[in-house]
């Protein structure tokens, strides 16, 4: 490949690679907002449960 044929490619190549960033993105955003989810819902779970036995255990 000559240095115009790269120079002519460029501008396409950085379009692609932006747009596959953009749905790289969404996808590690939308994982994390599960993950995060599901870590609040499990150290919410498990506070109840340690809350729970405590009163059990001392009331």
């Amino acid at each position: 490949m000559n240095t115009e044929n790269e120079t002519n490619s460029l501008p396409t190549h950085v379009a692609v690679c932006q747009e596959r960033y953009k749905s790289l993105e969404s996808r590690l955003a939308r994982i994390e907002k599960i993950l995060w989810w599901w870590g609040t819902m499990i150290i919410t779970g498990l506070v109840g449960i340690i809350i729970k036995l405590t009163f059990i255990s001392g009331g």
